[in-house]
């Protein structure tokens, strides 16, 4: 005997979105409805000096993973920095001492 295959049967429901988000911009799947951000906000009280901060800020790239960060001069100089810092934090609190390597060991090449 063979099996037939089933039918999908898709809901006839028609989406609501809940009463209290009905102010919320919704980002969903089902959501075809969209809301501009400019009804509800305005830039025109914020002053030039802060406006071009916001600007500058939600221009600026981020990356999220060290083979991204890598590419970008700013970030490596950071990271760099930042590498050094935690160093001179656990020889500060002296962490670890330098000792000779074992006999037949190598050490790593720091670039």
């Amino acid at each position: 005997m063979q099996l037939q295959p089933r039918q999908i049967k898709y809901s006839t429901r028609v989406s609501q979105r809940q009463s209290y988000l009905q102010h919320y911009q919704c980002n969903s799947a089902i959501s075809t409805q969209c809301y501009s951000i400019e009804n509800h906000l305005s830039s025109a009280k914020i002053s030039p000096f802060y406006s071009a901060f916001l600007a500058n800020v939600s221009s600026t790239y981020e990356p999220s993973f060290y083979h991204q960060a890598v590419q970008y001069p700013e970030w490596r100089a950071t990271m760099r920095a930042t590498m050094n810092d935690e160093l001179q934090a656990m020889e500060n609190n002296k962490t670890w001492s330098i000792v000779p390597l074992p006999e037949g060991k190598q050490a790593i090449e720091w670039k």
